[in-house]
């Protein structure tokens, strides 16, 4: 058999250590008439709760002409309205710049984890790194790492420490600190915001001090703004504050900062439950140069026609768009209060949020369940071997303050999000809160059930 290439050896070896469990999962996962005794999968971050709405809409308005079926760059030296026009003024109505973003400083391409592989290509030579707090995201470190070989250097924050504060970026400067010594080389900062997973928007003070910090060790800052237009109201924070766009913010005057060094990526695809359509937006609006690596590099792989022409026409129906993300916002805190009854119900600690698309818990108490005297990783592989027996499964947050948290993604129709918290009470061994009738009961019985959750 013909050799592969020394990187594509390694590249091997490390997608076997890259999220275990999946090869756990069976081949088909549940779906309500073909396959309903499939497995439940609450750990992935899919909004189905207006897939419908968007169906209909595409159904009635997506229309493909000819130069959709031809390469990219026809379509956009075509006169077809194209997600390079409509995408930026979408960003600009939603995220409010204090400069607009055009054309010429963002680049479309095919999905945010894309843009981020590609600006990790251009920024990083082979063994350097980029800093980010736990817990986060684990796409970033497949994002990071292919193709350019970008290490992810992960910042543990002590407990007790909100990972969101300015507080937690002297951690971050500690660890740079320690690259210089130790290495390896970093290279840039990368910041969510809103966080995924825990659900909040970054308090504009952490914003501006991770610009200072980027701009004293002389570092690219990324801002990874994804869920930028999914912040709602609920009942454990019914005034949450609001998602502030670090486009939206004068850091060289708060940070004192060459915001050349300052860019962004977003998109609509997690908006209108639509992550299969990949599509993404970079913007770099002080960095001309880089908008232009990032363009070339992209052009090679650049977003379908048919998604062009899907998204091109829902982002600049303006009346119609507005209603969606305002009726999409309404569902998923709908959905979020089915989660919380159910902690309140079972005494599960939950952290508050109100942003993004999941929730995260934590399963100390029922990981207990499963052998006390077990190490946390031999708890960890049984619950989720029952889990799957019971045909649901969410994910751990992985590196963590708290390695007992799992992040639990509830934005599922309401018959399917309650047959999966059904489901992982079986998994649980919990009492089933279905059978229990409603929640209601005394004063002193809410007090104990709200007693779960983490202010």
């Amino acid at each position: 058999m013909p050799s592969v290439s020394k990187r594509a050896r390694e590249r091997a070896e490390q997608i076997e250590k890259e999220m275990p469990i999946m090869k756990l999962l069976p081949e088909k996962f549940y779906e309500p008439t073909h396959n309903p005794d499939g497995v439940i999968i609450m750990g992935v971050a899919e909004n189905a709760l207006m897939t419908p709405v968007f169906t209909e809409y595409i159904e009635k308005n997506f229309r493909l002409d000819a130069d959709h079926f031809r390469y990219h760059v026809t379509l956009q030296k075509g006169f077809t309205l194209t997600t390079e026009e409509a995408l930026p003024q979408y960003i600009n109505d939603t995220f409010h710049p204090i400069i607009p973003v055009t054309q010429d400083n963002s680049i479309v391409g095919p999905g945010v984890g894309s843009l981020i592989s590609e600006f990790a290509w251009q920024v990083c030579d082979e063994g350097e790194a980029f800093l980010v707090t736990a817990p986060f995201y684990g796409g970033f470190q497949p994002d990071c790492e292919y193709p350019s070989r970008t290490k992810l250097v992960v910042v543990d924050i002590p407990q007790g420490i909100d990972p969101l504060s300015k507080e937690s970026v002297s951690y971050l400067e500690r660890a740079i600190e320690k690259c210089k010594v130790d290495g390896p080389t970093i290279r840039g900062l990368i910041l969510c915001n809103p966080h995924n997973p825990l659900g909040r928007v970054y308090p504009t003070e952490s914003i501006v001090a991770y610009a200072e910090l980027a701009e004293k060790y002389d570092l690219h800052l990324l801002v990874d703004e994804i869920y930028g237009n999914q912040v709602y109201a609920n009942s454990l924070v019914p005034h949450p504050p609001p998602f502030v766009s670090a486009l939206a913010l004068d850091l060289s005057t708060l940070a004192k900062c060459d915001q050349s060094r300052i860019h962004v990526v977003a998109g609509p695809s997690k908006d209108f439950g639509a992550s299969g359509l990949r599509i993404g937006l970079f913007i770099s609006q002080h960095n001309p140069e880089l908008v232009k690596l990032m363009g070339s590099s992209v052009a090679s792989n650049a977003i379908s026609g048919p998604t062009d022409a899907i998204f091109a026409a829902a982002i600049n129906d303006r009346e119609w768009r507005n209603w969606f993300l305002e009726e999409s916002r309404r569902r998923i805190a709908e959905a979020f209060e089915m989660v919380v009854a159910w902690c309140q119900f079972h005494k599960i600690t939950l952290l508050p949020c109100y942003a993004g698309q999941f929730v995260v818990i934590d399963l100390a108490s029922v990981l207990d369940r499963f052998g006390k005297s077990k190490t946390l990783e031999q708890k960890q592989d049984a619950l989720s071997g029952a889990m799957l027996k019971a045909g649901v499964l969410i994910i751990p947050t992985g590196q963590d303050q708290y390695p007992t948290r799992y992040r639990l993604v509830f934005v599922r129709p309401r018959e399917v999000l309650q047959l999966g918290l059904d489901r992982l009470e079986t998994a649980f061994g919990l009492p089933h809160m279905s059978e229990a009738g409603t929640m209601g009961g005394s004063d002193e019985q809410e007090a104990k059930r709200s007693s779960c959750v983490i202010a």
